[in-house]
């Protein structure tokens, strides 16, 4: 089971996630998603320091404007479980440094990850231009944004639907395929202009160092209440934030691929550490 007395790394690093999380809500004007948040290496917005900053920033509202909770609840939740009894077995130095390192591997393959995507749209725009069709706006449309989000806004509704609609052969002309081309790199660079917040891929780093430093500690989950060795939950949630991050969902607005890399990252460390200690 775990022992849940704080210790202090984790508990340093909870009240930094907080502070830094109401500043964010109550304070705006600092604009700390700007300058903390991590930005793709194409975008305007991209620091070297994002790599770290990220780390300890969480959202703070929602497209309306409410507050939001759960990020930060949910990384507080795991860093509170785990954190202690990963940092009581490696030393407070090296759990920071491992923190930071798995957070900053996150956000490294998460990259890669985003790069290869975003190279993979620029061919199949490349693709369309060279072959205009109804389908194929359709198709990548699909790839670049949800059909909630095109419905929910009219402007972007009309814009849509005249494309659509005048992309059939009988009509299709130089000015349509321009007026699509815009629409489909509209979103190719809001995807390269979005940002990544949180800890979460510093917390998958912690659970493989749960999975690896203790495989056959079993302990119950909250959601759902069942027993689980730490070793499968590892494997679990590794393989679950791979699956996701392929499905490249438009509608998904979570970081798997930060998530599987914090994992990865972290199951490195902790057995390298182990190689030199024999």
């Amino acid at each position: 089971m775990f022992n849940i007395q704080i210790t202090p790394v984790v508990k340093k690093i909870l009240l930094v996630n907080v502070i830094i999380w109401l500043i964010t809500i109550f304070v705006p004007f600092l604009n700390l998603d700007h300058h903390f948040a991590m930005y793709d290496v194409s975008s305007d917005n991209f620091r070297p320091w994002q790599f770290i900053t990220h780390i300890f920033m969480h959202a703070s509202r929602d497209f309306y404007g409410d507050i939001i909770f759960s990020h930060i609840l949910m990384n507080s939740l795991g860093l509170i479980f785990i954190g202690p009894m990963v940092e009581r077995q490696l030393g407070e130095k090296r759990f920071l440094s491992y923190y930071l390192l798995t957070g900053f591997g996150a956000a490294a393959i998460h990259l890669a990850a985003s790069r290869l995507y975003m190279n993979h749209l620029n061919v199949l725009l490349y693709e369309f231009s060279q072959n205009p069709t109804r389908d194929a706006f359709h198709i990548l449309t699909d790839k670049l944004i949800s059909r909630s989000n095109i419905i929910a806004d009219p402007q972007l509704n009309n814009w849509y639907r005249s494309v659509y609609n005048n992309l059939s052969s009988e009509n299709i002309s130089p000015g349509i395929v321009e007026q699509a081309k815009s629409f489909l790199s509209l979103f190719v660079q809001k995807n390269a202009d979005s940002k990544m917040v949180g800890a979460s891929g510093a917390i998958y780093g912690l659970i493989a160092a749960l999975g690896v430093m203790f495989p056959n500690t079993t302990f119950m989950l909250l959601f759902p209440p069942i027993p689980i060795k730490a070793k499968w939950l590892a494997l679990f949630l590794g393989g679950y934030a791979f699956y996701q991050g392929i499905q490249f969902n438009p509608a998904d607005n979570v970081g798997h691929f930060a998530h599987l890399g914090g994992a990865v990252i972290g199951a490195i460390l902790i057995f390298q550490w182990k190689r030199k200690s024999r």
